[in-house]
C-alpha cells in the first residue's frame, strides 16, 4: 500500500482513517463487481468481528452507499457452524431462513447523504491511483 498526497501536516489519526477509507474503496469495487457479474443489487452488508467499530462501519456505509449491519453476536463463525449443523440435521429447511435465527442486529449504519459527493470523487481518484500503482 501507499499514501498519496501525504503532507507534513498529516496526523496519525488522518493516516489511520485513510487506511480505513482505502479498504472501504476496495470493498466498494468488489460490491460493484459482484452486482455487475451476478446482475443483482447488493442491498446490505453484514460486518462482524473485533474491528467492526462504529466509526469503521459508518465509513463502509458511506463509501459503499450500502446499509451496513453489525450482527448481535461477534461469534459468527460458531453461529454459522450451528446453522449448517441445523440444516444437516433437518432442523432448518433452507439456509436462507437462518438469518431469522440470529435476531435483531446490534447496530445498523446507513449512508450519510452529506458524504456522498466526497466519497464519489474519492472513489474515482482511488480507482485512478490503483491503475497508476499497478503499472509501477
Amino acid at each position: 500500500g501507499s499514501f498519496f498526497g501525504l503532507g507534513l501536516d498529516a496526523k496519525p489519526g488522518s493516516l489511520a482513517r485513510a487506511v480505513l477509507e482505502g479498504i472501504a474503496f476496495i470493498l466498494r469495487r468488489h460490491v460493484a463487481d459482484h452486482e455487475r457479474l451476478l446482475g443483482t443489487e447488493v442491498k446490505e452488508l453484514r460486518v462482524f468481528g473485533g474491528g467492526a467499530s462504529d466509526v469503521w462501519l459508518q465509513i463502509i456505509a458511506d463509501v459503499t452507499r450500502k446499509k451496513v449491519i453489525r450482527p448481535r453476536t461477534n461469534e459468527t463463525a460458531c453461529l454459522g457452524a450451528a446453522m449448517l449443523a441445523a440444516k444437516g440435521a433437518g432442523l432448518l429447511e433452507d439456509l436462507y431462513d437462518a438469518p431469522e435465527l440470529v435476531g435483531a442486529p446490534s447496530a445498523v449504519f446507513t449512508p450519510n447523504p452529506a458524504t456522498e459527493a466526497v466519497y464519489a470523487e474519492g472513489a474515482e481518484r482511488f480507482s485512478a491511483l490503483c491503475g497508476f500503482v499497478d503499472t509501477m
